[in-house]
Formats: structure tokens, sequence, C-alpha cells
């Protein structure tokens, strides 16, 4: 009787003891299938083109939260065929004449922000989208008794807590030129204080990790040198100067430069080689959801890395302006020089 319930006794620990390492391995298995972010994209697209047919436009700017709710900007031809609006099926202009020349476009939400070269001396407008309509957020004297400025790109975490950059100058006067930093805050737009520096900022991104963003620009006005800087919000500092074009692109909140078919990453103050693409066809730009689902620009068009390996996936002929990923899709604008028309070309995930 003993000896039997010794035996049931040893059978029950031996039960609790699978049970435990059973649930042991399933945990260990689950924690080693790799997040979404690290998981390679995936290939299955199928691609639109859409031609829109405006004499002298060139769409430089897109924005996007969704395939149903994408805006493109540019500048040239008519004022009223300057912003077009993608609604998943079709692209359209709501054809109203505005005193625009729109060169910067970002949105949090269904606010989107339009940047703005002046057409009045000294004075610069900010537009903006309101859900439903475009209105004249306000006038903004340019500092430093300029009469030029660009706001070429924005960046911001939240609603009320947004950068603006671009360039302020005089016509008549280039010693005036300077690197021009905005900021969006208790609803209103004020400039930052800033040592002058004859830098035109021309891409602003955030790096989450970090809290810092980092800016884009170009000397002026020789425009022989390429600067990456970051800012804390007070400050610049200089993480690459060189003759080598350097663009910024975010993945996943966190920034990387592309500088001669290679792409770097931002770590501990400066610059680490992430991949170097030299011997592929890779061009440059980075546009996607990871670092293992990313479209590009190819040799021949617009290339996808899936972690492993760079394809063209389409080869439209024509000069890329900027691109855009939303969940998905991608987008990328197009420059035909040929005909002088904008392409939009669209990827849908199938």
């Amino acid at each position: 009787m003993l000896k039997a319930r010794l035996k049931n006794i040893i059978k029950f620990i031996v039960n609790i003891l699978y049970i435990f390492l059973l649930s042991i391995t399933i945990l260990s298995c689950k924690s080693a299938v790799e997040p979404d972010n690290l998981q390679p994209g995936s290939r299955n697209y199928k691609w639109f083109a859409d031609t829109i047919k405006v004499p002298f436009l060139t769409l430089t700017r897109i924005w996007g939260n969704s395939k149903n709710n994408v805006f493109a900007v540019g500048s040239g031809g008519s004022t009223s065929s300057l912003i077009w609006h993608f609604d998943g099926n079709c692209w359209s202009t709501d054809s109203i004449a505005r005193p625009i020349s729109p060169t910067g476009l970002y949105g949090i939400d269904n606010l989107v922000w339009l940047g703005n070269y002046n057409f009045y001396p000294g004075i610069n407008s900010i537009w903006l989208y309101n859900y439903s309509n475009w209105i004249k957020y306000g006038d903004y004297k340019i500092p430093n008794n300029c009469d030029v400025m660009w706001i070429n790109d924005f960046c911001g975490v939240s609603q009320n807590d947004i950068y603006a950059v671009g360039l302020a100058g005089n016509n008549s006067n280039t010693d005036t030129v300077k690197g021009i930093i905005m900021h969006f805050n208790n609803n209103q737009w004020s400039y930052v204080n800033l040592a002058p520096l004859k830098i035109q900022f021309t891409v602003i991104r955030r790096q989450n990790s970090t809290g810092l963003y980092f800016i884009e620009g170009i000397d002026e006005p020789k425009m022989d040198s390429y600067k990456i800087l970051s800012f804390n919000g007070k400050e610049l500092n200089t993480v690459y100067s060189g003759n080598n074009y350097a663009h910024l692109e975010s993945l996943n909140d966190e920034v990387y430069v592309v500088i001669q078919r290679k792409i770097y990453k931002y770590s501990k103050s400066s610059l680490i080689l992430w991949k170097d693409f030299s011997t592929t066809e890779y061009e440059g730009r980075t546009i996607g959801w990871s670092e293992n689902n990313f479209f590009c620009i190819t040799d021949e068009g617009i290339g996808h890395y899936n972690g492993t390996d760079i394809k063209t996936l389409y080869k439209p002929d024509i000069v890329c302006t900027a691109g855009i990923a939303v969940p998905g899709c991608i987008f990328f604008l197009f420059k035909d020089f040929k005909t002088g028309y904008n392409v939009i070309v669209r990827g849908e995930l199938q």
C-alpha cells in the first residue's frame, strides 16, 4: 500500500517537472522568434503608375498616413494645381489658386503642414490642412532683414511639438544666407535662436532612441559641401561634413545616413557603417518599415531590400524626386523630363 502511494507521488512529481520543462521550452521557442521589424519583407507587390499632366509642375514632396490619404505637392505651373491628394482610387486637386510655392510637407494624424517659398519680400507663410481645408496658418517675418525664405521640411513628436527647417537669405547679398529652424509649440510658430550658419537645411528627422533631431544641409552659396547635424532643441553639432552627398533617412524611428551607396547608423555621437551596397545596384534612398523591409532607388528603378539582397521590382526610366511608405503601400514621385509630366508610382502589397 505504502509502495503504491509512493509510486503515485513520484509520478505526480515527474508530471509536474514535465509540465514545467515544457513551458520553459515553449517560452524559449517564442523568444527565439524574430520580432516583426526583423522579419524579411514580402516582394509581392502590384504596381500602378498615375500621370499628373500639368505642364511645368514638379512634385517634390509627399506625405501620407494610409494608402487612402496621401498628399503630394510641388512648384511650377498654375498655382491652382500645386497640391494633390490620393483617396485610394485616384489623384485629384481642388483647383483653388493660392499664393504659394510648396517646398515642405508633413503631417501628424490628419493635420498636414505646408512649407513655402515666399512670394512677398520679408514675409513667409505656413499653411495647414485642418482635416478638410487648406488655410494660411500665419505670416512670419523673415529674420535678419532677409527677403527670401524656404521651409524645406518638418518633423515632430506631436501636433503641438514640431520643428521646421529651411533657408533664409537676401537676393542682393549672399552673405546674409543662413539656415533657419522654426518650432511649433503652444499653437504658434517661432524662430529658434541659432548662431548664423551659411547652410541650407533641407531635411529633418528624429531618432526615437536618443530623442535627438538630425538635419541634412548643404553649404551656401558655393554648394560644395554637405552636412549632417544633430540638434537637441537648442544647439547644433556636426555629425558629418564632406564633399560626398549625404542624405538623411529613417526606418522604424531610427536615423540612417546614405553616402555613396553606403548606409550608416548614428550611434554614440558618430556614424557607424551599417550596410555597404557599393557592389550592388543600390543607388540611394531608404524608404520603408524596417531594416529587413525597405524600398530604394536602384540603377534600373525601384528596388527592395528584404534583409538578404536588393532586387529591382519596378523599372520606370524616369527621375525619382521623393517617396513614402504607408502600411501595405509604397509611393514614389517621378519626373518624366521627356514629357514634362509627373508620374506617381504606387506599389500595393498583395
